[in-house]
C-alpha cells in the first residue's frame, strides 16, 4: 500500500531499540550489539527484472534493501535459522544437485519424476505461518542463539511489519508475505515449506 511519508528514521530507531534491549537483557554481547546497530539507514528501492526464460512477459520484483534499517537484524535471523535448519531427505540444493540425484535414480517402469514450482512463494508466506514454524522448531533454533523465543519472534515480527520501499517517487509498505528480497525470506520460506 502507498504510505504518505518515509519511515526510515523511525524504523532505524525501533531496530536499534530492539538491539539495545537484547544487549541489556544479556541476550547478545557488545560486539554483536555494535554490528547490529544501524546508522544512516536508507529507504530500500523497488525495481523489477524481466523473466526472460518465461514464455510470457513477466517480471521478478526486487527490493534492494542494502543499507536499510532492517538489514542487520534480517542477516542475524537468517544466520541463526540457516545454522539450525535440518534439511530433509528430499531437499535439493540446486539444479546441479537435482541432476546428480536424478542420474543415480532407478525408476520403476510405471513411475515418473515430477517437478513442482511454487508461484509467488515469498508473497504467500505469512507472518503467522512463519511464527508457528519457528515455535515448532525452537528446540533446534535455540541451540544457535542466546535469545528467548519471545525476543526472536519479536525480531521476525518487526521485519515483517517494517518493509517499506520507494518506487516512482512514492513510498510503499508491503502488507503481506515475507519481505521481498530480504535476506531472511528464503530461509523463512524453507521453514514453512
Amino acid at each position: 500500500i502507498e504510505i504518505p511519508s518515509d519511515h526510515t528514521s523511525s524504523v532505524e530507531r525501533q531496530s536499534n531499540k530492539i538491539v539495545s534491549n537484547l544487549f541489556n537483557s544479556n541476550q547478545i554481547d557488545q560486539v554483536l550489539k555494535k554490528k547490529l546497530t544501524s546508522y544512516d539507514s536508507v529507504l530500500p528501492k523497488f525495481y523489477a527484472l524481466p523473466k526472460i526464460h518465461k514464455p510470457t512477459l513477466s517480471v521478478r520484483p526486487i527490493v534492494a534493501s542494502i543499507g536499510s534499517a532492517t538489514q542487520a537484524l534480517s542477516t542475524l535471523v537468517t544466520d541463526i535459522l540457516t545454522s539450525a535448519h535440518q534439511k530433509g531427505e528430499y531437499f535439493i540444493n540446486d539444479s546441479f544437485d537435482a541432476s546428480e540425484q536424478f542420474n543415480r535414480l532407478q525408476l520403476p517402469d510405471n513411475h515418473v519424476i515430477a517437478s513442482l514450482d511454487v508461484v509467488s512463494l515469498f508473497s504467500n508466506v505469512y507472518l503467522e505461518t512463519c511464527l508457528r514454524s519457528i515455535s515448532r522448531h525452537w528446540t533446534d533454533i535455540r541451540q544457535f542463539c542466546n535469545m528467548s523465543l519471545d525476543s526472536f519472534v519479536n525480531i521476525v515480527t518487526f521485519l515483517f511489519n517494517n518493509n517499506h520501499f520507494a518506487f516512482n517517487n512514492k513510498i510503499y509498505k508491503q502488507t503481506f508475505g515475507t519481505p521481498m528480497d530480504a535476506k531472511v525470506s528464503p530461509i523463512l520460506a524453507e521453514y514453512v515449506m
